[in-house]
């Protein structure tokens, strides 16, 4: 699966998205950036090879779940996430 139809109708408020064992290969740029409530994110078990950039806003993420896909870097922006 390549890229979300449903990106653009994700609620702002959404604090949970479980997207695991979905067989994804890539996210688009723009997944994250209307999503800055987003407390948990399970991304496991899929084929990503790249995240998107994630931003300032996503200060409110504490769980991100990305065993068993395919990344060998990490998006430098992903620091924001430190706590």
């Amino acid at each position: 699966m390549d890229g979300f139809a449903f990106e653009a109708s994700l609620p702002a408020s959404l604090t949970h998205l479980e997207l695991g064992d979905n067989h994804i290969r890539s996210l688009p740029a723009s997944f994250l950036l209307n999503l800055p409530n987003l407390v948990s994110l399970n991304l496991e078990a899929n084929s990503l090879k790249a995240l998107p950039p994630f931003s300032a806003e996503h200060k409110a993420l504490e769980t991100l779940y990305l065993s068993n896909n395919r990344l060998t870097e990490l998006p430098p922006s992903i620091g924001f996430l430190v706590v």
